[in-house]
């Protein structure tokens, strides 16, 4: 049983998780005798949950936020588990049954890593945010939150054979203003502001590894960073507003992290970029939107190739792009291989309208939301 999304609906105060269901051998002989085989059902919880504002992933749960309480969700069964209340922001999951929790003092914000039944640690981890959260991301074992007035809390979990341990670092005052995490497997999270800050960290053991890969992008401001969820992908997409797309590749070697090479060039010379256009992802390429020409530009790159613009729409219901999810295929599906002379020798943009083809029958079992 594999989650598909989630579905807000303010007006009627309801969350609701979608599962899609597999069943049936898992190889078949022949194509026709899957197909006879498979059953595929789809079914849908719906929890009546009182002015829900936000809504975050966490692991395997979705967490809630209504101003005041928290109410995490199990992704699987779509119920509301027993975790830890936050007021000032959704309570995030961490390993081994734990919950970092977000509630307000006269300081700021007590951010504290908390027990299933909302107790402390034997050894206290807690800290303090100074004004509100303005952003928060996870990988498996890292998680990051960044203060409104720039500070940065990264948090790495650590397994041991009989409990969990919480290894903690702080930068002050730093100029980030968004997050952005690996979804490929990589314990890696981009911090970045959208005045040309760019910083890769590294969650390995005990302890995080930092790059600065800002003076690799030419950009001065930001629109947006994405990164693939491709697995085993290794590249963070940015745009800026010079229109000016830069893939920054990166290598893990040991417990290190370090830049490995870039792809940049200019998407469309007569496209006009503003920040309120945006930089989306899923695992096949990056989506860039440009809201002033209603247009939307697939980035994307093949066996090793270099990234480039695949292919681009323009319709009138892109003039204002406020979010996106893109539900994809975990295996099988698209190999979105193509010939080298279906592009063109400016730009590699194919011509509008063409369409790559789609393996019929693919699972579409993972989610990306922005």
């Amino acid at each position: 049983e594999t989650v598909l999304g989630f579905l807000l609906n303010c007006g009627q105060n309801y969350l609701t998780t979608t599962h899609h269901e597999e069943e049936g051998a898992e190889e078949a002989a022949t194509e026709e005798e899957h197909s006879e085989e498979e059953h595929e059902e789809v079914t849908a919880t719906v929890i009546n949950l009182p002015s829900i504002t936000q809504i975050v992933a966490t692991h395997e749960y979705f967490s809630a936020f209504d101003g005041m309480d928290s109410h995490v969700i199990d992704a699987e069964t779509g119920t509301e588990i027993t975790a830890p209340s936050s007021d000032a922001y959704p309570t995030l999951a961490l390993s081994g049954g734990h919950f970092l929790t977000f509630n307000a003092v006269e300081t700021g914000i007590n951010v504290t890593v908390k027990e299933e039944n909302g107790t402390a640690l034997t050894t206290p981890a807690a800290w303090n945010c100074d004004g509100s959260i303005a952003a928060t991301a996870q990988t498996e074992i890292l998680t990051q939150v960044l203060c409104s007035n720039g500070n940065l809390l990264t948090l790495v979990t650590e397994e041991g054979s009989t409990d969990t341990t919480f290894n903690s670092e702080s930068s002050a005052d730093t100029d980030f203003t968004a997050l952005t995490p690996a979804t490929s497997g990589d314990d890696v999270i981009a911090a970045w502001s959208t005045s040309g800050e760019l910083t890769l960290t590294l969650g390995m053991g005990d302890h995080t590894h930092m790059v600065d890969v800002s003076d690799n992008v030419t950009s001065t401001n930001f629109i947006g960073v994405a990164t693939l969820a491709e697995e085993g992908s290794k590249v963070f997409g940015v745009l800026g507003t010079d229109g000016v797309f830069t893939g920054v590749y990166y290598a893990i070697e040991g417990h290190a992290i370090t830049y490995a090479s870039k792809d940049t060039f200019i998407i469309d010379d007569g496209a006009t970029w503003e920040s309120d256009d945006a930089l989306y992802a899923s695992d096949i390429g990056f989506f860039a939107f440009n809201s002033s020409d209603n247009r939307l530009y697939l980035i994307d790159g093949h066996e090793d190739g270099d990234l480039h613009v695949h292919t681009s729409i323009s319709d009138a219901a892109l003039s204002n792009v406020d979010s996106a999810v893109f539900a994809f295929a975990g295996e099988g599906g698209d190999e979105h291989a193509h010939e080298e002379s279906e592009h063109e020798e400016e730009g590699h943009v194919h011509e509008e309208g063409e369409e790559e083809g789609e393996e019929e029958g693919a699972a579409t079992d993972a989610v990306q939301a922005y």
